[in-house]
C-alpha cells in the first residue's frame, strides 16, 4: 500500500511541473534565435509565433502586414481578391472605400471590400500596377488591372463570387 501511494505522490508531482507556466525569452535586439521555455519547447528562429485565439506569426522585424485596414461591413459590401505572383508591391494611391492592404508580399492573397467603385495603384519592383474595381447598380463587381511597363503582368479572372487580380 505504501509503495502505491508513493508512486502516486510523486507521479502528481511530475504532472504538476510538468502544468507549471513557463517562462518565454527573447532578445529583440540582434539576430540570435528566439528560444521559448514552457510547454512544447520551440525554437522560431527568427520568427514571433503567438498561438491565443488567433494565431499570430511575423518576422519580428518591423514589417507587420496590414491584415485588416479597415473598409466597408455589412449589407451591400462586395469582395475582390487581389494577390500577387512573381512580385511584391506596395500601394501608392487609392480612391473609394475600398479597403486596399498597404502591401503585398510575393505570392499572397488578399481580400479587399468594398461598397463603391475604388482604385489603387500599386508599385512593383520595376513597374506599378493601376487597379480598379467597379461596382455596377446591380451589385456585381469587375476588375481591370494594368501594368504601366511591358515588364510587369496582371491578370483577371472572375471566378463567380467576384475577380481575383493577379499582380507581377
Amino acid at each position: 500500500m505504501n509503495r502505491t501511494v508513493k508512486r502516486a505522490v510523486v507521479l502528481l508531482a511530475a504532472i504538476g511541473m510538468a502544468c507549471l507556466p513557463g517562462t518565454a525569452i527573447a532578445d529583440t535586439h540582434g539576430t540570435a534565435p528566439i528560444f521559448v521555455a514552457g510547454n512544447g519547447n520551440q525554437v522560431a528562429g527568427g520568427d514571433n509565433f503567438n498561438a491565443g485565439h488567433s494565431n499570430i506569426v511575423g518576422s519580428g522585424d518591423g514589417e507587420a502586414m496590414d491584415e485588416n485596414p479597415g473598409g466597408p461591413i455589412g449589407a451591400g459590401t462586395r469582395m475582390v481578391q487581389i494577390q500577387t505572383g512573381f512580385d511584391s508591391v506596395q500601394l501608392l494611391s487609392h480612391t473609394g472605400d475600398a479597403s486596399f492592404p498597404a502591401r503585398l508580399p510575393f505570392k499572397y492573397r488578399s481580400d479587399v471590400s468594398l461598397t463603391v467603385t475604388s482604385t489603387a495603384v500599386y508599385r512593383g519592383m520595376d513597374t506599378d500596377y493601376q487597379l480598379a474595381i467597379s461596382v455596377n447598380s446591380s451589385g456585381q463587381t469587375s476588375a481591370t488591372c494594368e501594368p504601366t511597363s511591358q515588364s510587369g503582368r496582371c491578370d483577371v479572372r472572375d471566378f463567380g463570387d467576384g475577380p481575383v487580380v493577379t499582380m507581377g
